[in-house]
C-alpha cells in the first residue's frame, strides 16, 4: 500500500467525512463501553472520532506511523493508536468488536483469508466485524491522488461463503451501498461470530 506517499492529501480529505449510515448501525449492535479493534485506522477520523465521542474503549493499528502520529495528536478519549502490520497481528486480546473500514481488499487473497481466520479468533462469542470490500474477482489497479493502488478481489459469492465456512454469521451483506454521490461501497458486511 501507498498511504505514506498520500499521507497529507488523505488527512485534508478524511477529515471533513461524515460517519456512514452503516457505522452507526454497527455501533448499535454493540454493547455500551465495547473494547473495539480498529484495523487499518488511518489518521482516526472520522471513525475513531465517532467511537470515541460514543464511549467505546478503541485500539486503533495502522501501519503507516505518519497517520498514528496524527492520529495520537488528536488526544481522543480512550483510544490507543499504535503502528503495528496487520498481517502480522497475533492477539491474546479479545474483542467486543473489529472494523476494516476499506482495508482488507487492499491485501492479497491468501493474506484476507488468513486475516479473516484470525479475526475471528479474537473477537469475543457475539462479537461483530465491519468490513467494506469489493465485489468483483481479480486484481484490480486503481487510483488515489495521483497514487496507484492495488485492490484484491474475490467473487462476492465465494468471499461469502469462505466466511461462512469460519462459523460466522452475517448479519449484514450489503451490495452496492450508496451513502450519497462522493461516498460508495462496493460491498458493506457485517459478521457475527
Amino acid at each position: 500500500m501507498s498511504y505514506q506517499k498520500i499521507f497529507r492529501e488523505w488527512i485534508d480529505y478524511n477529515h471533513k467525512l461524515n460517519i456512514n449510515s452503516y457505522l452507526e448501525d454497527f455501533c448499535r449492535c454493540i454493547k455500551p463501553g465495547a473494547h473495539i479493534l480498529d484495523l487499518g485506522c488511518g489518521s482516526g477520523e472520522p471513525i475513531d472520532r465517532y467511537l470515541s465521542k460514543r464511549g467505546f474503549e478503541v485500539s486503533a493499528i495502522d501501519e503507516c506511523a505518519d497517520f498514528i502520529n496524527y492520529a495520537q495528536n488528536l488526544q481522543l478519549d480512550n483510544v490507543t493508536f499504535k503502528v503495528a502490520d496487520i498481517l502480522k497481528l497475533k492477539s491474546n486480546e479479545m474483542y467486543d468488536a473489529i472494523i476494516l473500514h476499506d482495508v482488507l481488499w487492499h491485501f492479497p487473497h491468501q493474506d484476507q483469508l488468513k486475516l479473516l481466520q484470525e479475526i475471528y479468533l479474537m473477537l469475543n462469542e457475539g462479537g461483530r466485524c465491519l468490513f467494506t470490500h469489493g465485489k468483483s474477482y481479480g486484481v484490480i489497479k486503481g487510483e488515489m491522488f495521483k497514487n496507484e493502488f492495488i485492490y484484491y478481489g474475490f467473487e462476492e459469492i465465494k468471499l461469502r461463503s469462505y466466511i461462512e465456512e469460519l462459523g460466522f454469521k452475517i448479519d449484514r451483506w450489503e451490495l452496492d451501498h450508496y451513502e450519497n454521490e462522493n461516498n460508495y461501497r462496493e460491498l458493506v458486511a457485517i459478521i457475527e461470530r
